[in-house]
């Protein structure tokens, strides 16, 4: 390897298949710096992407100067080249197809292509083995594990719901990161989200670190009635520099000491509260919407114990606000808010409580974020991008609406273009219910159950996951574990495991919220909170021919008395049957999904 130039090296692992390149990273040290090399993922990035895919194709040769003067000539005066060109056009793509039937390139035109649709923005560092593996690596996903009470005079344990999410990160390493919680009794919940290699299995599951006592989110010392969870927008905020969480619960503002999970101080407002802004790059005050007004919330001046309400405010012109944004650095002055509204709402901190710009969207949103998405833990010689790109994601007419927004600073203020891209067409059948930036592309979910990775464009799909689609792969495969593969079943005892809609019965979940945890390799997930519980996905290596298959030697059981030949047979046939079913229902799936669509767009032209 040392006699070799790194070109040359570069020119024979471009050969290889990207799961090649992950076990050639094995080798040694100097293979796994190659093989990690940034220009190669970008490069598989891009060949995955749908901008390579519409470059590649074929374009035809126009018809000759001779056919377009004359449009009806005699088949004898085109002569054979002529009437070849007209059965076999020729291409004129760049790229040409090799002996196995790849399209082939030098690796310098390609990567020209690649530095071309890199969706990263200046000074932006991206992680394109991560990018590739989060793009096209097989999806894993677990529950964190339930907390568990006891309510007073019983002896049972009951499992409360989720009331919403926040991730308390760990500035020295992202993999101590840790998610928090309210939960329905009023008390606040801690899990352990450790992503090293080294870890327990239940540290890697998502174990419970610790519940705080009942009550203590509820229990407002202003009123002598508890508060109660309104399961709006984004309650849920977290200062992981200080430790402190702020969790909203009807129309008070808990701040939670997470060291010793204790409220230590208490604000009352007139109204509601629909919505915290999040953790950013910077340190800046908590801005919070009611349902009427937007305060800033300064907690360093805050006295320790119940505090009075916040005494400057913006009233809105229209209720329900439901996503509030402090855009990363270079913005630090900036606060967005967006709700159920047909715009969004600019406002200046130098400046508040005077609205700077409303920009109109037309539709009702419900959540926005910005991408790329705040760095951290964040450097003190890392600068942001001066351009600055704001996703909306609601509904407009019945229909997911994802819009992108150009946010740019200026010496005065930073300034909010209107609309720059809305998709209301291919984003989703149903609402979109929230958004974030995930590494360089972007993750919404719907009502449907979705979760949706799209580019940075917001137009060009980069890969699905649909939660319901997943827990009933898992019940299943629980069924057949248990009951499926006994000797002598019958038919009928077998019928209602499979069937067409089989992966549709009993699971109506909806993703309300996406946290991408902003780490690379194992630590870069999402997070997801249904309303109830909070779970998690994982994308691990490189992906497999097929995904959804498994581990089936965990769940296909073998007759007991059959000798080993036997044995093996039988569980391959089984296993064969088992891909079959799952293949053509998802096949059949697919179409009545789209028969469904087009439904649904025919009916919106009245027809």
């Amino acid at each position: 390897m040392d006699t070799l130039p790194v070109e040359i090296l570069f020119e024979i692992i471009d050969y290889l298949t990207p799961r090649e390149q992950v076990l050639l990273q094995f080798v040694s040290k100097s293979f796994l710096t190659l093989a990690r090399d940034n220009t190669l993922w970008r490069l598989h990035c891009y060949e995955q992407s749908w901008a390579n895919i519409e470059a590649s194709r074929p374009r035809f040769v126009e018809t000759t100067t001779s056919l377009v003067g004359n449009p009806t000539p005699s088949l004898s005066s085109l002569g054979q080249e002529s009437l070849l060109s007209l059965i076999q056009p020729h291409s004129t793509s760049s790229y040409e197809t090799g002996p196995d039937g790849r399209t082939v390139s030098s690796l310098a035109e390609r990567s020209r292509a690649a530095i071309a649709w890199d969706p990263s923005y200046e000074r932006e560092e991206i992680d394109w083995y991560s990018e590739y593996r989060d793009r096209h690596g097989p999806v894993s996903f677990n529950w964190l594990q339930q907390p568990s009470i006891k309510r007073p005079g019983s002896n049972k344990k009951e499992t409360p719901e989720v009331k919403g999410i926040g991730l308390l990160r760990d500035w020295s390493s992202s993999e101590q990161d840790k998610a928090i919680a309210p939960l329905e009794d009023g008390s606040v919940c801690i899990w352990d989200l450790n992503h090293s290699y080294s870890a327990a299995p239940q540290s890697i599951k998502g174990r419970v670190l610790g519940v705080s006592a009942p009550g203590i989110l509820t229990a407002s010392a202003s009123e002598e009635s508890p508060s109660e969870f309104l399961n709006l927008g984004e309650c849920v905020s977290v200062d992981s520099v200080r430790q402190r969480a702020y969790m909203a619960v009807g129309n008070v503002l808990n701040e939670v000491d997470m060291e010793t999970l204790q409220v230590v101080t208490q604000r009352c407002y007139p109204c509601p509260v629909f919505a915290l802004s999040q953790e950013t790059d910077y340190s800046a005050p908590l801005t919070l919407a009611t349902w009427l007004n937007i305060y800033v919330h300064d907690p360093r001046l805050s006295a320790s114990g119940y505090a009075e309400t916040d005494a400057t405010y913006a009233s809105l012109l229209q209720p329900n606000p439901l996503s509030v944004l402090h855009p990363p650095s270079l913005h630090e002055h900036t606060i967005l808010v967006a709700g159920r509204f047909p715009g969004i709402l600019h406002y200046d901190r130098r400046f508040f409580p005077r609205l700077q710009n409303i920009v109109h969207s037309g539709g009702s949103l419900c959540d926005l974020a910005s991408a790329p998405s705040p760095r951290f833990p964040v450097r003190s010689d890392s600068n942001g991008s001066d351009l600055q790109k704001i996703v909306a994601c609601g509904e407009y007419k019945g229909r997911g609406s994802l819009e992108l927004y150009d946010l740019t600073p200026s010496d005065v203020s930073s300034n909010l273009s209107s609309a720059a891209y809305q998709n209301r067409q291919s984003a989703a059948r149903s609402k979109l219910l929230s958004v974030a930036s995930h590494g360089a592309r972007i993750v919404y979910s719907d009502a449907d159950g979705n979760i949706k990775w799209t580019e940075r464009d917001g137009r060009s799909e980069v890969r699905r996951w649909n939660i319901n689609t997943h827990l009933s792969d898992m019940k299943t495969n629980q069924r057949m574990a248990n009951s499926g593969a006994e000797a002598g079943e019958s038919d009928e005892d077998n019928s209602d495991m499979g069937g067409l809609f089989a992966s549709s019965r009993g699971n109506n979940e909806v993703v309300q919220k996406v946290v991408p945890t902003g780490g690379s390799l194992i630590s870069d997930e999402l997070l997801i909170w249904t309303g109830e519980r909070i779970g998690r996905l994982q994308f691990t290596g490189i992906a497999e021919p097929d995904l959804d298959q498994g581990d089936e030697e965990d769940y296909i059981s073998i007759d007991e008395g059959l000798d080993s030949t036997t044995r093996g047979v039988v569980r391959e046939q089984r296993r064969e049957q088992l891909r079959r079913e799952k293949e053509y229902a998802r096949t059949m799936r697919r179409a009545l999904e789209t028969q469904a669509d087009e439904v649904r767009r025919m009916g919106d032209f009245g027809l």
